[in-house]
């Protein structure tokens, strides 16, 4: 009975069935690619897909932490390509200040198993970039109020204005540095956009990204 149970809930890839993944190294290249949003938000994967969406859906409202360890190359890759490709950011004083801020979640209990999925996605891309030989500090300084998900049921503009007030600093950002700001999903940008113009500075590069658009 017990090998029937486990042998249901085996993890597997969404994509090709490889045990022991849900998204596996080999099927992550072939639904992964760098793109930008009408906005010009950077992102990797198509929400349209019903298996990416599904996928995300699981890792946001099932608790399954593994699906962050499977999908962190794409955050930190990006990261690593940031600072390879850009002489700007290899000075000293930058390339040392590597700070990952994840965009806050709604604090509603009865959707979200964990308190940030988006904190487990920056930890598991720190320790991702630590293989790569960069160091990156992981900065939780954003809060979001409210207890229910408003964004899907407002208008462009609406939900612009309900962003402007509901996500705020609950901690001081970091200073200077290079400053990665992450989220699962971007639609109209306006969260992202916010949270970037809440941690910037004259001392600081900020990237946005996003997994999926």
């Amino acid at each position: 009975m017990r090998g029937i149970i486990s042998s249901l809930f085996v993890k597997k890839c969404e994509f090709c069935k490889r045990l022991n993944f849900r998204v596996c190294p080999n099927c992550l290249p072939k639904i992964a690619n760098l793109k930008h949003s009408q906005d010009a938000i950077p992102y990797f994967l198509n929400y349209h897909d019903e298996k990416i969406r599904k996928l995300i859906w699981k890792f946001k409202y099932k608790n399954e932490v593994s699906i962050a360890t499977d999908l962190a190359p794409l955050i930190g890759d990006f990261i690593y390509e940031q600072i390879e490709n850009n002489l700007d950011l290899q000075s000293e004083h930058i390339y040392q200040n590597i700070y990952i801020i994840p965009a806050p979640i709604t604090n509603d209990p009865t959707r979200y198993r964990m308190r940030n999925h988006m904190l487990v996605m920056a930890n598991e891309v720190q320790k991702y970039l630590k293989k790569l030989e960069i160091n990156a500090t992981v900065c939780d300084c954003l809060a979001k109020s409210g207890t229910k998900r408003m964004a899907m049921i407002l208008g462009k503009k609406k939900r612009t204005a309900h962003i402007e007030k509901s996500i705020s600093l609950k901690s001081p950002p970091p200073k200077e540095g290079l400053i990665f700001i992450i989220d699962d999903v971007t639609t109209t940008g306006a969260t992202l956009k916010k949270i970037k113009k809440l941690v910037t500075t004259k001392q600081a590069f900020v990237q946005i990204v996003a997994l999926a658009h």
